[in-house]
Order: structure tokens, then C-alpha cells, then sequence
């Protein structure tokens, strides 16, 4: 059980903690309280009963043996000159079998003829209240199998507790449960901007262009395809001039304009929107076609396949890790680096070159991956926490 509730979020953890220990806590009252009045039994006086109705109800009826069954006694009894008639066995949770021999278990329920109506028993009935009776009085009426059911009522809820309060505190799970909803209110409030996303209603043709070598520009997958995405989401085509990218990059992905200009300066996006450039020598370099000159939503999202809100987080998030590669690469040297894969993506993490997988951590807020040593605590990673 500790491994599954290790599973649970915290703001999931601890309402089924308290609900399981308030049902826990009823139940062991309810049981506890007739158990209690059972043994109170154990000195009330001592009559002789007739019995007036016997039956033996079957509950679990199979292969002709029945498995469970339930016994209906009415008895009569006199005190003091007063008649008086009940049903009761016993006061405990589960009632005891009372009349049940030998040859019933090995035969079936209707083998059962060790009470006669008209036949004699012992009633125990209360002194102060004699309408109050039982047939099996004290330890005799209680089936000791009430106190293992007691045990789990109580051990599982307190377990629940425990675990709870080892993750943290329920105010950390309420603001758990706080951040997601922020989360989801701010993808729900970008999805009815329709200045956040205006390919839904456009299908957007990229700019014709033959595809460029990884090992040539230094550029990784993540950083082709964040740069590819943020072309596509802009319209931008070799009709823009640098300043004019520039300012759409950054005032529609809210980035420094040091950032927009190692986005602007890249030689992969110059050789896509500035392929006459000084810095081109007049043309694009002849490479190898490896991208095919699709709608964006075909090469990179498929509209058929997820929501347009996923497509908005996806093109973001990649924009955002090729401008993050980018930046990395600026501040570290070549020398002091060891030398990586361009066909490898890597955790996210600042002096970290571990490789990251398909099935890496993400980070619920900004959609980095990491690696297992630099994975974030719960569903976001440590700086967006």
C-alpha cells in the first residue's frame, strides 16, 4: 500500500486520508459499541424460553451445500408473570450460528433440525429491562472475527495518515492543487486569445528552403525543430528584414532582445530567411534535402492527432529549448565542453550534458526535459516551482 500511495499527489492523498479515517473511526464506534453491549450481557439473569418460529435462511447457496446462512429464532418467555417474545441472538456485529449442528455443515442448510419449535432453550434477559434478551450472552455471542475487521478499519486510515503527513502538509497539497488550476487557467485563457493562436483558422506554408546539416550549423534536433516552429508560427518568410523578426520573435514569445537576436543571428534561421546575406556569401548552401516543404501542422503537429491547445504548448516549448541550446552553447566553449552528439537531446539543466530520452522528465510549466539527477520533485521542474 505504500508504494501506491506514494503514487498519489499530494493534494489527492490527503482527502482520501481523511475520508478513509472518518469512515474508519464510524465503524469501529458502530462495532466497538455493540461489542461493548454484548459483554455487558454476560450478568443478566437466566429463564427458560420456548421457541414459537425456527427457519434457517440460506445466503450462499451452491453445488446444494449452503456456504452462509442465517438464522430466524422468535422465542417466548415469561417473567414475573409477564409474557414476553423476541428474536434477538445476540447484540454483537455478527451474529454467532446459535442452532447450528455438525450435520449441517456436512449436508446442507435444510439437514438442519437441531431446534424443534416447542422446544426448550436458555434466554439470558436484562434484570432492569426484561424485555431485553438475548440467547447468547457475553463472550459467547461475539465472533472473533469482528476484531480482525476492527484492526483494518483502524490501520489502513492511520496508515493513510502517516504517509500523508511524511509527503507534507495538507496546506502544501492545497497549494499543489492551487498550481494546477493557475496552470490550467492560463492554457485555458491562451487557448480563447486568438492573438495566442492564429493557426487554428491558417494553414501556414514555410518558406521554401533545402534542409541543413546537423553537423555542419552545430544545431541539435530539439533546436531545428523549436526554430522551424517558431518560423512556422510567425509566417515568417525572406521577404522580412533582421529587425522585423527580431520584433515579432520577441514580443509574441516574451523573450530579451538578446534573445531574439541569437534567434535572428542563428546560422540555420539565416540561411532560411536571409539566404542573400553578406554572411551567406549571396546564396544558400547547397546541403542534402532532408525536410520536406509541408504545412507545419504536417511536418511537426498533426491537428488530427492532438488538441490546438497541445499544439500551441508543443511549438512554445520547442522554441523555448532551441533558444535555451543556444544560449548554453554561447557561455561554454568548445575547449571546456566535451564534445556531444547533435543528434542527442540533453537534460535542460545548466552545466548538464546528460542524454534525455522520449521518456525523460518533463516539466509540467515549461516543457523541459531533464535528466534523473536534476528532475524536478512533483510535476514541475525546480525553477518553475
Amino acid at each position: 500500500m505504500s508504494d501506491r500511495s506514494d503514487q498519489l499527489p499530494l493534494f489527492i492523498h490527503w482527502p482520501v486520508a481523511i475520508i478513509a479515517s472518518v469512515s474508519g473511526l464510524a465503524f469501529a464506534i458502530l462495532m466497538g459499541s455493540s461489542t461493548v453491549a454484548q459483554i455487558s450481557t454476560e450478568h443478566w439473569e437466566n429463564t427458560t424460553g420456548i421457541v414459537e418460529d425456527y427457519e434457517m435462511i440460506c445466503i450462499d447457496y451452491e453445488d446444494n451445500v449452503c456456504g452462509a446462512w442465517e438464522e430466524d429464532i422468535v422465542y417466548s418467555y415469561n417473567i414475573n408473570g409477564k409474557a414476553y417474545t423476541n428474536n434477538e441472538i445476540s447484540l454483537s456485529w455478527r451474529t454467532p450460528d446459535y442452532g447450528v449442528e455438525q450435520l449441517c455443515e456436512k449436508y446442507g442448510w435444510w439437514s438442519c433440525d437441531g431446534i424443534q419449535i416447542g422446544d426448550e432453550i436458555d434466554v439470558f434477559f436484562n434484570p432492569e429491562n426484561p424485555s431485553d434478551s438475548v440467547l447468547l450472552s457475553g463472550w459467547d455471542g461475539i465472533d472473533f472475527g469482528d476484531f480482525i475487521i476492527l484492526g483494518f478499519s483502524t490501520m489502513i486510515p492511520l496508515c493513510l495518515l502517516i504517509t500523508a503527513r511524511l509527503k507534507g502538509k495538507i496546506s502544501d497539497g492545497i497549494n499543489e492543487w492551487k498550481e494546477i488550476v493557475q496552470t490550467r487557467e492560463k492554457m485555458t485563457g491562451n487557448m480563447n486569445n486568438p492573438n495566442v493562436r492564429p493557426w487554428i483558422n491558417q494553414s501556414y506554408q514555410p518558406t521554401q528552403h533545402k534542409s541543413l546539416s546537423y553537423t555542419q550549423y552545430g544545431i541539435s534536433p530539439s533546436r531545428m525543430r523549436g526554430y522551424n516552429s517558431a518560423i512556422a508560427y510567425l509566417s515568417l518568410n525572406d521577404s522580412m528584414d533582421e529587425n522585423t523578426v527580431k520584433t515579432l520573435v520577441q514580443s509574441n514569445f516574451g523573450i530579451s532582445a538578446n534573445d531574439a537576436a541569437k534567434f535572428v543571428e542563428s546560422t540555420y534561421v539565416k540561411a532560411i530567411l536571409f539566404p542573400n546575406s553578406i554572411e551567406n556569401g549571396g546564396q544558400t548552401p547547397p546541403l542534402p534535402s532532408t525536410i520536406a516543404s509541408e504545412p507545419i501542422s504536417k511536418n511537426f503537429i498533426s491537428e488530427d492527432e492532438i488538441s490546438s491547445q497541445e499544439i500551441q504548448s508543443q511549438l512554445i516549448s520547442n522554441f523555448q529549448v532551441a533558444i535555451q541550446e543556444a544560449i548554453d552553447l554561447q557561455e561554454y566553449t568548445p575547449s571546456s565542453e566535451p564534445s556531444i552528439d547533435p543528434n542527442k537531446e540533453t537534460c535542460s539543466h545548466p552545466n548538464c550534458k546528460n542524454e534525455v530520452s522520449f521518456y525523460s522528465f518533463q516539466c509540467f510549466s515549461c516543457r523541459k526535459k531533464f535528466c534523473d539527477e536534476h528532475k524536478g520533485a512533483s510535476i514541475h521542474c525546480a525553477d518553475c516551482a
